[in-house]
């Protein structure tokens, strides 16, 4: 069984133009997005956590931020 999830993103089409879009993705894993530090020992980046996601039709694996996803149901696995 995989958790169906729908997610909410901004993308920018040919024109340049920034639209909201809405896919279905399977949800992999919750992960973190690490610290990175420089040589004084100041982050450089936050840490958070992300969601790691695999599109329902074309397989492609991207993270997205919790509150860009919806749980819609399971779904059993092929």
């Amino acid at each position: 069984m995989r958790t169906l999830v729908e997610v909410t993103y901004d993308e920018e089409n040919k024109d340049g133009e920034v639209i909201t879009k809405k896919s279905h993705y399977y949800l992999l894993h919750w992960g973190l997005k690490y610290d990175l530090f420089d040589d004084a020992g100041r982050i450089l980046t936050p840490t958070y956590t992300v969601a790691i996601c695999q599109d329902r039709e074309t397989d492609q694996v991207r993270c997205f931020r919790p509150e860009q996803l919806k749980i819609i149901g399971d779904s059993i696995k092929k």
